[in-house]
C-alpha cells in the first residue's frame, strides 16, 4: 500500500518570507529554476522568475516565464 505524500507548498513560501523578514528585505526575485521549483512545486522553463513580497503585503507572489 502506498502512502499519500503531502507537501506543504505554502509552508515553503512562508519559510522564504520568514528569511526575508530576518534580512529586512521587502521583496525577492528568484531566477534559478531549482529555487522556483522548490517554492511552487512545478516544472518551469529556464527563462523564468518568481517575485515574492513580504508576508504583510497581501501575500501576492508572481511567476513569469517565457
Amino acid at each position: 500500500m502506498m502512502s499519500e505524500i503531502n507537501i506543504d507548498w505554502d509552508g515553503h513560501i512562508r519559510k522564504y518570507q520568514a528569511a526575508m523578514e530576518e534580512l529586512n528585505l521587502d521583496f525577492c526575485v528568484l531566477t534559478r529554476v531549482k529555487s522556483i521549483t522548490y517554492l511552487i512545486g512545478c516544472f518551469v522553463p529556464w527563462k523564468s522568475y518568481f517575485f515574492s513580497q513580504r508576508k504583510e503585503w497581501e501575500n501576492q507572489n508572481y511567476l513569469r516565464y517565457s
